[in-house]
């Protein structure tokens, strides 16, 4: 993507806060379009600092640490990654349910001491531990479907949105 940016647009790299000061008062006037990530956002101050900024887009899911309200007052458009990580993030959350439950990180910090399976106690196993979900977004459905959730499985559940 960034080979492919490069041959539309002349591309200013900013990777740290003084770089990026540095870059919006000297460009800043000729700017019309910001990539940026959640971590790093934009302000409505640095947005101030390019008259002619027409496009914020978030290389992620949201508009975190992204003045939107600025944005929308001054006829900025806005865009994100949408869906483009769901898969990857609800691998990442059923990854991380079954190494809680599982206690993946603690046997395996045990193992590497010396202590063998037949000292460690036994665990639950995911598949006999009730599970559900608060909200159903895109990704929660995804780790819903990935963990094995259907509607309608016996538990109290208020009318999802499909």
């Amino acid at each position: 993507m960034q080979t492919q940016i490069a041959e539309q647009f002349e591309r200013a790299s900013a990777p740290d806060a003084e770089q990026r000061a540095a870059v919006i008062t000297q460009r800043g006037p000729a700017i019309r379009v910001v990539l940026t990530i959640g971590t790093v956002g934009l302000t409505c101050d640095e947005m101030a600092a390019m008259p002619p900024l027409e496009l914020v887009c978030a290389l992620g899911v949201g508009y975190e640490n992204i003045d939107v309200a600025h944005a929308r007052l001054h006829g900025i458009a806005l865009a994100n990654g949408g869906e483009t990580s769901g898969d990857c993030v609800a691998d990442h959350a059923i990854g991380l349910l079954i190494a809680a439950v599982r206690q993946i990180p603690a046997f395996d910090s045990a193992c590497r001491n010396g202590i063998w399976r037949n000292a460690l106690p036994s665990l639950p196993q995911l598949a006999h531990k009730r599970r559900g979900m608060l909200g159903l977004g895109t990704i929660e459905a995804r780790i819903a479907q990935r963990a094995g959730l259907r509607h309608g499985s016996g538990l109290p559940q208020p009318p999802f949105e499909q």
